[in-house]
Parts: structure tokens; sequence; C-alpha cells
């Protein structure tokens, strides 16, 4: 399994409009946004002092304090204090996140979030008319099981999505889109990241990445694509798999 990062180098003009994206998805964490700091890697949901990052994606949600996490506030953003390196392993699915989140993490080598070949690790699924982004950076996600798309992570329904120097590692889905999926109107961008072994065991394909229309959008740069899988008989593209979808890669 690899175990560096890719090589960075200078954004380019052709990524322009990710670059926008990813503009759009910070600039609404300003002064006001409110902070949740995880202080433990233990996937508790109980009522101590301690924030695990179940309890701290509830208090972005509901934009209240909960057990030992503070107040979301609307645009939120999630860090992490913790004995590092780690690992967050789940004991069931994450909260779905509704609302607009940032994840910022301490690195793709200093902290992972790992569902145990079991759990279904970020899915964005707002409620009808509304139009969250979820920016995650800098963190691994694992062994994530979806029973549909998305192991590791899945965007839908007008969501955006924006995920900077993230690695996608050995992720699962039942059907398509192991390690990332964007599924009807999702736009997500994809900067400096790193998909490795990453399987689709239905027949939708794309054990890397999916891109299910109508309207999903993927912008995609400077990513390795790497020993991913589509298991399925008649599935294709064991990296990348677009049906009636955009995607552009740079």
């Amino acid at each position: 399994m690899p175990t560096r990062m890719p090589k960075l180098r200078r954004p380019h003009r052709p990524f322009h409009a990710l670059l926008l994206v990813g503009i759009s998805l910070v600039a609404p964490i300003g002064a006001g946004a409110a902070t949740v700091t995880v202080t433990t890697d233990l996937d508790s949901d109980v009522d101590d002092s301690f924030c695990s990052l179940r309890e701290a994606i509830v208090a972005a949600n509901d934009d209240a304090a909960y057990h030992g996490c503070s107040a979301g506030a609307g645009a939120d953003r999630i860090v992490f204090s913790l004995a590092l390196p780690a690992t967050i392993a789940l004991g069931s699915d994450l909260p779905v996140i509704a609302s607009t989140l940032a994840i910022r993490g301490p690195g793709a080598d200093q902290l992972a979030i790992d569902g145990q070949d079991l759990h279904r690790l970020l899915r964005v699924n707002p409620p009808i008319g509304i139009h969250p982004w979820l920016g995650v950076e800098e963190l691994t996600l694992t062994r994530g099981l979806a029973p549909d798309h998305g192991g590791g992570a899945r965007i839908v329904s007008g969501a955006v999505g924006y995920f900077r120097r993230v690695r996608f590692l050995s992720n699962r889905a039942t059907n398509g889109g192991g390690g990332l999926a964007v599924t009807t109107l999702g736009v997500a961008g994809v900067e400096e990241c790193w998909f490795s072994g990453n399987v689709a065991l239905g027949p939708s394909g794309g054990g890397g990445i999916a891109a299910f229309g109508p309207s999903a959008q993927i912008l995609i740069d400077r990513t390795t694509i790497s020993g991913n899988h589509a298991d399925a008989a008649t599935a294709a593209a064991g990296g990348l798999a677009v049906k009636h979808s955009s995607v552009t890669v740079t």
C-alpha cells in the first residue's frame, strides 16, 4: 500500500474552475462561524466531557451543544485535538451531514477515519431546498462500506463537496463509487487526493470514483487513482466511472 502522498505541484490555470469551488467552500467559514473541536479518538456518543467526531457532526447539524461538544452556528468547522497519529474506528455509520461543514484534519498520515469494513463514512444529504457544502482536507478515509454508493464519501441532492489532500483507501460500495460517489445534482472538487484499493462491488462500477447523473459534476486535479477495482462481471471502470454526468480531469 502506498505510504506517501503524491508529489505536489503548483496549481495551473486550467484548474481555475476547481479553485473557484474551493473558494466558495472556504469563504462562508468566517469570523462568525463555530469551531467544534474533537478531543477523543473514541467513537463515543455519551454525555461526558469529551467530544467525539460523531458528536461533533450532531452539534454542527443541530447548531446546538451536544454532549461534550460546543454548539455549531450555521457554517461550521470541525478540527481535531488528539494525540497523533490517531485512528477513529467507527462502531456504526457516521451521522448524515445536513449543513455546511468543513472537516480539517492534521494530515493524511496523521489521522484516519476507519469504517472497519462495516460502516459508511461521510455522506451529505441535505433537506429539500437546502444546498450545503462539505469541505474535507488532510486526513484518510479508509475501510468504509456503503450499502449503495460512496463507501468513503457520497455527495447527493444538490450538495457540494471539496476534498483536498485526502486519501481514500480500501473503501467499498455494494453498487458503485467505492471511494467517492457524486450523484444527482451533486458537485465535487478533488484536489491532490489519492484513491487506492477502493472497490465497487455492484454493476455500476467506479471502484475509485463514480459520477452518476443527471447533472452530477466532478473536477479532479493532481490526484492519483491507482489499484482500484470494479468487481461485478457487468461493471466497468475500476478507477473512474461516469454516467450521464460531467467530469473534468487535469
